[in-house]
């Protein structure tokens, strides 16, 4: 049975693999790269390889992270938009690449939460 896991992985990164060297040669913006890129999408969210917390995020700003960190996946996989480079699969899997912007998001969402939290101003009621 691990196996069988094992191989479906591996076959989720073979699809995925193939699939982004498909979007790549399609222009940015053309329905046929936002076809790869929708298919990709949806495989890596199959897969459970996607980073489910990190830290103690609620499930909004989870899904607040997460969504940026999909539209930074989709703006630098096939050429650099917001990133100084595009997705290069010689530095290591699309997954960790991924991952690797999620934490960032979350991290800065945790951050920007604290911030928030401390510049609050907390009126002090004195008793009459």
């Amino acid at each position: 049975m691990a196996n069988h896991w094992k191989n479906n992985l591996d076959n989720f990164d073979c699809q995925i693999g193939k699939l982004i060297q498909e979007a790549r040669r399609y222009p940015k913006g053309s329905l046929e790269r936002n076809k790869r890129l929708n298919q990709i999408v949806s495989l890596m969210q199959k897969s459970g390889k996607i980073m489910k917390s990190y830290g103690n995020i609620n499930f909004h700003d989870y899904q607040e992270a997460l969504q940026k960190s999909w539209k930074y996946f989709c703006g630098n996989l096939c050429e650099a938009t917001t990133a100084k480079e595009a997705y290069n699969p010689d530095k290591g899997s699309v997954f960790t690449w991924f991952n690797s912007y999620l934490k960032f998001a979350i991290i800065e969402i945790l951050e920007n939460n604290k911030q928030e939290y401390d510049n609050r101003i907390f009126p002090i009621i004195s008793p009459e």
